[in-house]
């Protein structure tokens, strides 16, 4: 009896089938998992898409050239002399020449000179003197506005506002206006004067036809080779420091 149920037991073990094992458990990892693809920059895209900036004029790019502003222009004399013989001999430009006595930036603004001139010339380049009459505002930040309005006016011609010729008489610094003629002009160039030497008339304010010469050189070379050279830096003020020295009149 006891060997039936022996046989039997083996029969039915071995009728049975043996289920696999379980699968073994993925090992863990040490290794970081993949870093997600960055992002675009969009900033480096925008760069992408930009087109190049226009090439630089040349002189025999130009057409007419305006040059206007205070009495540093030179009324046929010093600076406009220098400059208009300079165009007659690099290009076949039409020179126009326009000087305004003791002009100030507020006052000129106002005014429709301007305007006439530019309808009148049709000018390709505009060259502006212009604060020289403003060097001792001590609140030059005020005339931003009409600063951005004559800069309004000029366009779309290329433009350059050349800053006062210090030192001017007694005034050896101005009290800010070239900083904020620099910081408003956009898209015209401004060009700093108080970087040259120039020699001067016995009224100690106005260049000689030499020095409009020396001014002449290095505006030409502003304009058609290396105009960095004469930015101003933004951050200076330029403090006036003779106060007894008065507001000439130019």
């Amino acid at each position: 009896m006891k060997l039936r149920f022996v046989l039997i037991s083996l029969v039915i073990l071995g009728c049975r089938k043996e289920e696999p094992p379980p699968p073994p458990a993925p090992e863990s990892s040490s290794l970081p998992p993949p870093a997600a693809a960055p992002a675009p920059d969009p900033f480096q895209a925008a760069d992408a898409g930009t087109q190049a900036e226009p090439p630089r004029l040349t002189p025999k790019d130009v057409h007419a050239v305006l040059h206007l502003g205070d009495s540093m222009v030179g009324f046929r004399r010093g600076l406009t002399l220098a400059l208009e013989q300079r165009f007659k001999k690099e290009s076949s430009a039409k020179f126009f020449s326009n000087s305004w006595t003791s002009a100030q930036i507020k006052s000129f603004d106002e005014d429709e000179r301007l305007g006439k001139l530019i309808q009148k010339a049709k000018p390709d380049i505009i060259i502006l003197n212009l604060g020289s009459n403003n060097v001792l505002n001590p609140n030059p930040e005020v005339l931003a506005g009409n600063i951005r309005s004559i800069v309004k006016k000029m366009q779309p011609a290329a433009c350059y506002w050349l800053g006062p010729p210090l030192p001017i008489k007694a005034v050896q610094r101005d009290k800010g206006i070239r900083r904020v003629i620099a910081e408003n002009i956009e898209p015209c160039k401004f060009f700093d004067t108080s970087r040259l030497v120039l020699e001067r008339q016995t009224d100690h304010i106005h260049p000689t036809d030499r020095g409009g010469e020396v001014w002449a050189d290095a505006v030409w070379h502003f304009i058609f080779d290396d105009e960095a050279s004469h930015h101003v830096d933004s951050t200076e003020k330029g403090p006036y420091v003779d106060t007894k020295a008065t507001h000439a009149k130019r």
